[in-house]
C-alpha cells in the first residue's frame, strides 16, 4: 500500500511545500492545512498535490502536478524514438500523464518507464510549451 502524502504550491513564498502525510479541512474556508509537529501552511485546494506512490528513474517521488519527460516510440518509425514532456494529472480515478496539449492523449501514469521529473506546473509551466 503507498504512503498518501501531500505538498502544496506556497502562493505567498512562490515555492513547493516539502512532503507532509498529516492535513486537515477547513471547510470555513476552504483551504487545506498541512502541517507536522514542526510547521504547517495553508493551502487553497487547488494548489493540493498529492504523491502518486510512484518514483522517477532517479529515485524522485512524483507528484500531482509534476513534470515528466519521457521517451516513446515514434507513431512514423518504430525505429525512433521522440521525447515528450507531460504533466502528471489525477482524473477519471486514476493518474495520467497530460500531453502539452492538456488532454489525457499520453495514458496512465503507471504505462511508462523511464520517468523523468524536471518540473512543475507552478515552477516550470514554460517546460510544457
Amino acid at each position: 500500500m503507498r504512503t498518501i502524502k501531500f505538498r502544496g504550491w506556497l502562493l505567498e513564498k512562490k515555492r513547493i511545500s516539502r512532503s507532509f502525510t498529516i492535513f486537515d479541512y477547513c471547510q470555513e474556508c476552504s483551504a487545506v492545512i498541512l502541517h507536522n509537529p514542526d510547521e504547517y501552511f495553508d493551502i487553497d485546494e487547488e494548489y493540493l498535490m498529492q504523491f502518486t506512490g510512484l518514483v522517477d528513474k532517479n529515485g524522485k517521488e512524483i507528484y500531482e502536478g509534476d513534470i515528466v519527460a519521457y521517451s516513446i516510440t515514434a507513431p512514423w518509425d518504430e525505429n525512433q524514438s521522440v521525447n515528450v514532456k507531460s504533466q502528471v494529472v489525477w482524473t477519471n480515478s486514476a493518474w495520467w500523464l497530460s500531453n502539452e496539449e492538456g488532454s489525457d492523449a499520453d495514458g496512465y501514469l503507471e504505462d511508462f518507464g523511464g520517468l523523468e521529473v524536471i518540473g512543475n506546473i507552478w515552477e516550470n509551466k514554460e517546460l510544457l510549451k
